[in-house]
């Protein structure tokens, strides 16, 4: 089996491992009363869903970027509902329930809405071609990876507390193994790619990630509580969703190697994010 097939699986059963430890953490009452907060997540859809995507749009044609990179850069930005989402939030001492219930909703439109928009933004930056979405595909993903473990979390949780409480112990020294190792695969496989991108692309970047923290920050109400949840799952995008599309559509190209890279980057600035958070009350 080749290394980047290895980094591929063991992703794979982290986003499981990681959906499975978040749903037995919490009530699933609390998650449904928090979910009920409608302005409040159609604000997060709104953010998640248009004001990101062409944000980073806007970015790539300050920067005249070029077309393989404009394509990973905007493939990276439009899928929204990561699995990360309400470990940083709780880790930042935010509404925990309230990131998970997000995290579902957007989890659960981003294969139907997010192709929609990528598309119309690709159509409209020179040297876009045509994409041919495999919609089950993301679906299948989305749901596997993340919505089943998740509910068999949340069961857990509601039908076996203590039994939730021992797995979530074993679970979060396993996850944190996990995904050192799959940093450690990815650098391996990627460290060519690195090389591919410069500073314009790694500044845009940076002004990605600080424009998504300020937007998402100014427009989450006053509870800062929920301002931390709407940021990070702001922040932190959907890598296995991405990483479907640009292995589907841009296979051994640049393009694969840069959804890694932005993703990698949003993922450690969302962990420092989160660490910062901690110390707003």
């Amino acid at each position: 089996m080749k290394l980047d097939s290895i980094a591929d699986a063991a992703t794979f059963l982290w986003l499981v491992s990681v959906m499975l430890q978040v749903g037995l953490s919490v009530s699933p009452h609390r998650v449904i009363a928090s979910a009920k907060e409608t302005g409040l997540v159609l604000r997060g859809f709104f953010i998640n869903f248009l004001v990101v995507p062409f944000m980073g749009f806007g970015l790539l044609l300050l920067c005249d970027t070029q077309p393989i990179v404009a394509t990973e850069f905007l493939i990276s930005v439009v899928f929204s509902g990561a699995s990360l989402a309400p470990p940083f939030t709780q880790l930042a001492r935010g509404d925990f329930p309230f990131s998970i219930g997000l995290m579902i909703l957007l989890a659960a439109a981003s294969p139907v809405i997010s192709p929609l928009v990528l598309t119309f933004l690709l159509g409209h930056l020179s040297g876009g071609e045509d994409l041919n979405f495999n919609f089950f595909q993301i679906l299948r993903v989305i749901v596997t990876g993340q919505i089943i473990p998740l509910a068999l979390g949340l069961a857990g949780n509601r039908y076996l507390p203590s039994f939730a409480g021992k797995m979530v112990r074993l679970l979060r020294p396993f996850n944190n193994i996990l995904v050192v190792i799959i940093l450690i695969l990815v650098v391996i496989c990627q460290v060519g790619a690195f090389k591919i991108f410069g500073l314009k692309a790694y500044g845009a970047m940076t002004a990605m990630f600080l424009l998504s923290v300020a937007v998402a920050w100014w427009t989450s109400g006053p509870d800062r509580s929920r301002k931390k949840a709407m940021t990070l799952n702001t922040t932190v995008r959907n890598v296995p969703a991405a990483v479907v599309i640009a292995s589907g559509n841009f296979a051994g190209t640049a393009a694969l190697a840069g959804v890694f890279i932005y993703s990698l980057f949003a993922t450690i600035g969302t962990l420092l994010l989160a660490y910062l958070f901690r110390g707003i009350r």
